[in-house]
């Protein structure tokens, strides 16, 4: 048992890589048991004892040792080497210490003046000296030739009161050397408060400060990229680099630092300011630019061509950006009538999720999660249900959205902005533009602008709240209940950013069937409508060509859109087919209460 213990000792003090722990150094054990009177071995090896305080004895004539019984002893000790730190220590001890003008002085309290200064002085012609000036030097004279400047008087506090005491009962009772009173009192003259500098001197070793700054823009230099999913932002070098050669580099553009900064030196300067990661790991790369990136990289296409790929490439890179633009926006708007929401799916997870080798031939039955997030306060919302409960069709996200709506935001709210991707049997359909537009026409909101980012460019706050679940859930070997992924997706935040909510089939309405009868599906553009326009200089509404959906109170029946975020131009189209608004359906979309299960899922 006993070596059991010892090797389980051993793992636990053994230092991880990269992990510091300065508790650990000689120099700090020693320095913080001399602070606190403990006792220690010092670097010669010697054992030093703890301090404790013993009986106080003064010849002075005042006897103002007498008062200090040893409670009083005891509280004064205790409380000194309680302290935090010498800073501590020093401050309380200068407190205590009263700095006061000498009133009487003696002549063999002054320096005797060396013969180069009186031959100075006999040699002076005194004629050209005005009396003032002569006054004025006597008394600068007389005043620096004394050795002491100041006299002091040291202060016990005991129940609040302060009691004289002499330089030695001061000394003796805080158990301190004659030398750090010496310099408490020389900081006390000058004006300066006490400053522990032990172990600040600079090393002869060290690496000069612009030398580190040169290191630091070199690695400035290195284009980075940063991930999207997890969630906490990484950033990634080039997948070519290491750090071998980029410290090559740095010698070749600085050949005159090549003694000085070792690989060993840039390699730890790199770990401790930068830590990035060599090589960022593809995931959901749009096809656009994997395309134009090839096309640009392609020896046998003229240069030409590449510009103009390249043209394209930037032009692309910035209407995906104008997405991320205005989500960046939104979340720093601080009015509070506002809102700000992203809604996604999750990939389909499996159950039970176990880890036997026959379960990856088998037919698992899916569990979907869907995810409101709200941007401003950063909490998501998280409608968990398996594909017997429902699927994933615009009658589940119409359902979820107007859940949230009713019990999740404050009653105030007039605007509403959201941002999804572009998933059409999901996100951006005919039905969610209807149910959106009902909202503003019944007075629900004031408006609702719904962004669509450029398809490949899709990162939402959304991912990073899966990120997050999913790197919990490899962790986790075995689940058998929608229940234990309720409570894994709760734990996958650490400071309880998510909620679930378990889906129930009847909490589904029939959002799908239920617009057609209000709302027309092929419309024209109001600016193209009217006479005069040929036909084929019409604009149909397509809502896959368009990015942005702006819908308002003041406009019922219509929505305002755009082919690009932000973009200058913009279509009106009316869908509503009589004055009045439809109110929002009531029927279930599973009259039966359940979605039936492929039968090949049931079979054994």
């Amino acid at each position: 048992m006993s070596s059991e213990s010892e090797s389980n000792e051993d793992i636990l003090n053994k230092r991880r890589k990269g992990v510091v722990r300065p508790q650990t150094y000689k120099r700090n054990i020693i320095k913080e048991s001399r602070t606190h009177g403990k006792e220690y071995i010092n670097y010669k090896g010697r054992k030093i004892c703890q301090k404790t305080p013993h009986e106080i004895k003064c010849k002075c004539p005042a006897k103002c040792f007498k008062f200090i019984t040893k409670e009083v002893l005891s509280d004064i000790w205790t409380t000194f080497y309680s302290m935090e730190n010498k800073n501590s220590q020093d401050t309380y001890l200068q407190s205590l210490i009263e700095k006061k003008k000498i009133k009487r002085r003696t002549k063999s309290k002054m320096l005797t003046p060396t013969t180069e200064n009186r031959n100075e002085t006999n040699n002076r012609v005194v004629d050209e000296i005005d009396d003032e000036q002569l006054e004025c030097d006597d008394q600068n004279v007389q005043k620096n030739n004394f050795k002491q400047q100041n006299s002091y008087v040291y202060k016990l506090r005991v129940n609040g009161e302060f009691f004289t005491v002499c330089k030695n009962v001061f000394i003796a009772t805080h158990g301190i050397t004659a030398d750090r009173v010496r310099r408490l009192t020389f900081l006390l003259s000058n004006n300066k408060m006490p400053e522990d500098k032990r172990g600040k001197n600079i090393s002869g070793n060290a690496i000069p400060g612009d030398i580190c700054v040169k290191i630091h823009q070199h690695i400035n230099r290195f284009s980075v990229k940063n991930t999207h999913y997890g969630g906490k932002p990484k950033k990634y070098l080039d997948a070519r680099l290491n750090i071998v050669k980029m410290h090559q580099m740095f010698v070749k553009d600085y050949p005159d630092l090549a003694v000085k900064v070792k690989y060993n030196f840039y390699y730890k300067y790199f770990k401790e300011n930068f830590n990035y990661t060599f090589g960022r790991p593809q995931v959901d790369v749009c096809s656009q630019c994997e395309s134009l990136n090839t096309k640009i990289r392609d020896p046998a296409l003229s240069e030409s061509a590449k510009r103009g790929a390249a043209g394209e490439l930037i032009l692309h890179k910035r209407r995906a950006k104008n997405f991320y633009t205005k989500l960046n926006t939104a979340k720093e708007n601080k009015d509070d009538n506002t809102v700000v929401l992203c809604f996604d799916y999750m990939s389909n997870l499996p159950l039970p999720n176990i880890p036997v080798q026959e379960v990856f031939y088998m037919r698992q039955l899916w569990v979907n999660i869907f995810c409101i997030h709200d941007v401003k306060t950063n909490q998501a919302k998280m409608y968990m249900y398996h594909e017997g409960e429902a699927s994933k069709s615009p009658n589940e996200v119409c359902s979820f959205l107007l859940h949230y709506f009713e019990n999740c935001i404050p009653d105030n709210t007039k605007n509403i902005i959201l941002f999804s991707d572009g998933a059409a049997g999901q996100n951006k359909n005919h039905t969610i533009v209807r149910f959106l537009m009902n909202l503003c026409d019944r007075g629900k909101f004031e408006a609702i602008t719904h962004f669509f980012p450029v398809r490949g460019h899709s990162f939402l706050p959304c991912d990073r709240d899966f990120g997050s679940i999913k790197r919990l859930l490899r962790k986790t070997d075995r689940i058998y209940t929608p229940q234990q992924y309720a409570q894994l997706i709760i734990e996958a935040s650490r400071c309880s950013r998510f909620s679930v909510h378990e889906v129930q089939t009847n909490e589904i309405l029939r959002f799908k069937n239920w617009w057609p009868f209000s709302y027309k599906k092929t419309v024209k553009s109001d600016e193209t409508s009217r006479r005069g326009i040929h036909k084929d200089d019409r604009i149909t509404f397509k809502i896959s060509s368009y990015k942005q959906f702006i819908f308002r109170h003041r406009l019922p029946g219509k929505v305002e859109v755009k082919t690009f975020n932000n973009g200058l131009s913009s279509s009106t189209f009316t869908f509503r087919k009589t004055n009045q608004s439809p109110d929002l359906p009531t029927t279930k979309a599973y009259p039966i209460g359940k979605v039936p299960i492929n039968k090949k899922k049931l079979k054994t």
